[in-house]
């Protein structure tokens, strides 16, 4: 997601905005694409990053963990999101957390990268600094994916049609 530098936990500052494109794009390793914390809680946009072609996902974030009655529901709720996201778009997730304390808001660390199937295969600790190294094979998401051609069946003409719809009937333009 080519979007703007975001501040604090993960909100948008005075005059920033949200991306408004997004491409996957290629490195010597792979097919990659960037969703920048909240962008990976929008269902659409990692679908839409795997159907451009991305086999690994960055999601870089601020996600603090002092925010609501259970200040680790957030950790939970990434653990499930990270997962399910890996498993339904067979890719890899890069996912990295901030960690520390800024202006009395904790961030929880746990950084992680999770394999095409939804298993984490690296996770750095809660709470401290630490360097997390993990090996991904790439082409795992492309054998994934021929196992189970859930990307490969995105029905992108039927989700055009329905969004044009939407857009038409009122929906965001």
């Amino acid at each position: 997601m080519h979007g703007a530098d975001r501040g604090g936990a993960g909100r948008l500052r005075a005059g920033q905005s949200p991306g408004q494109s997004m491409r996957a794009f290629d490195t010597g390793l792979g097919p990659m694409a960037t969703l920048i914390c909240n962008d990976a809680w929008q269902p659409v946009l990692p679908w839409l990053a795997t159907q451009d072609g991305a086999e690994v996902l960055l999601v870089p974030v601020n996600s603090a963990a002092d925010q609501g009655p259970d200040p680790l529901w957030t950790v939970e709720y990434w653990s499930e999101l990270l997962r399910c996201t890996a498993r339904l778009q067979q890719c890899w997730v890069v996912f990295c957390n901030r960690v520390g304390t800024e202006a009395g808001v904790r961030f929880w660390g746990g950084s992680r990268v999770i394999d095409p199937c939804g298993e984490v295969v690296a996770e750095a600790p809660m709470w401290e600094p630490h360097l997390l190294v993990a090996d991904i094979d790439v082409p795992a998401a492309r054998r994934r994916r021929r196992e189970v051609p859930l990307v490969a069946e995105g029905r992108l003409g039927l989700i055009e049609r329905e969004l044009r719809r939407i857009i038409n009937e009122g929906g965001d333009a």
